[in-house]
């Protein structure tokens, strides 16, 4: 906490950042789920490689 109102225009703009950063990274992960699980359900590739990617989301 300051005295400085100004602090409140930055923390303003960090959660927008922050925000935009979540919806980004929950669009690619609905994305890479959306094509991977019916791959990995029709058996294309292995558990082992399947299992790394949801790894990395």
């Amino acid at each position: 906490m300051r005295d400085n109102l100004n602090a409140v225009a930055d923390a303003i703009e960090l959660s927008r950042r922050t925000m935009r950063i979540i919806r980004q990274n929950l669009f690619w992960v609905f994305a890479h789920n959306a094509l991977g699980v019916p791959i990995a359900a029709l058996g294309l590739v292995s558990p082992m490689l399947a299992s790394g990617a949801m790894a990395l989301d």
